[in-house]
């Protein structure tokens, strides 16, 4: 199967160079994991061979949309992990469980099947006296100093657990997975063009661009990219970011400039992206062209198909 994991270019390139990435222990905050963490650490190596020395799992996409897939925090994009790496698994290699159950077990809450199943629970909840923030607080002692240690409690957090096992399933639209290593060989696609603005030592932007074969192919494939640039004759624009300190100082001509040099360099027929209307103007104001609605829509809505052809683009 393809999944998708979001890794920094740093981890790229440690893939690149070593043939293979796997989560580092040093990269993990031991006083901050949860129990939920272990759980997953714990089912991971009653079903999932581990054939690497990895302690810990580095998480992916097994089916999702585009705007849960993107990493976020809090509802903001996390910085540092824009590169986006799809790669084939064996099913017996990835350990799969629901996005949406999952989250019941990051607050220790009971998973039911039915309304009525959980109805029950909610009552017992209240005749036992227990709170969601004291279930919470078991769960979740990476957070919290202090929990509830009674053996009402305690039965309550036994019975809460058994049900964790429901999140294990692949009859969902969203599936999140857990690998214990990439191998260099099960990457299918990379972004391949990546362009960082430094101004006096601090980073005031960047810009990634996948290859692309022709700006007609869907948003699936577009979205991933094509490692192998000698074979394209277009660049997909994938991400323009600025930093919100250098915004207004035209750092985002600069990038997009600093992109087509690229592609008139490499002899590309031109650059392809897909952005919302409210972006249709500084997109033109930069020599792009509106070639109409995107073949798919992603996010939060339709989404333009916007053009710049190489002017010294030769067949």
């Amino acid at each position: 199967m393809k999944v998708i994991t979001f890794q920094s270019k740093k981890a790229l390139e440690y893939l690149e160079k070593n043939g293979y990435l796997i989560c580092e222990d040093k990269y993990i905050d031991k006083d901050k994991m949860s129990q939920t963490y272990n759980w997953v650490i714990q089912n991971m190596n009653e079903k999932v061979k581990n054939k690497s020395n990895a302690t810990y799992p580095i998480w992916c996409w097994v089916k999702c949309n585009r705007s849960i897939c993107s990493p976020k925090h809090k509802g903001k994009p996390v910085e540092g992990f824009d590169v986006k790496i799809t790669f084939n698994v064996k099913d017996e290699e990835v350990f799969i469980t629901d996005f949406r159950r999952y989250s019941f077990l990051l607050s220790n809450t009971y998973i039911p099947e039915t309304k009525t199943e959980k109805d029950e629970f909610d009552k017992e909840l209240k005749s036992k006296n227990i709170t969601q923030e004291e279930l919470k607080a078991y769960i979740r002692r990476d957070k919290y100093k202090t929990h509830r240690t009674d053996d009402k409690f305690l039965e309550i957090c036994n019975k809460i657990e058994t049900t964790f096992q429901r999140c294990i399933t692949t009859e969902s639209n969203v599936l999140q997975g857990c690998v214990w290593e990439i191998r260099k060989e099960q990457i299918e696609k990379i972004p391949n063009t990546f362009l960082i603005a430094d101004l006096n030592g601090e980073i005031a932007g960047y810009i990634i661009g996948s290859a692309v074969s022709s700006h007609h192919q869907s948003a699936d494939c577009l979205v991933k990219g094509m490692r192998n640039l000698d074979k394209s004759n277009f660049i997909f624009l994938q991400r323009l970011s600025i930093n919100p300190d250098f915004k207004g100082q035209g750092v985002g001509t600069l990038l997009l400039a600093a992109m087509k040099e690229v592609v008139v360099e490499l002899q590309k027929q031109g650059i392809y992206l897909a952005c919302m209307d409210h972006l249709i103007s500084y997109f033109v104001m930069n020599g792009f062209s509106d070639s109409g609605i995107f073949e798919a829509t992603y996010g939060d809505g339709a989404h333009i198909e916007m053009i710049w052809e190489n002017p010294y683009f030769k067949e």
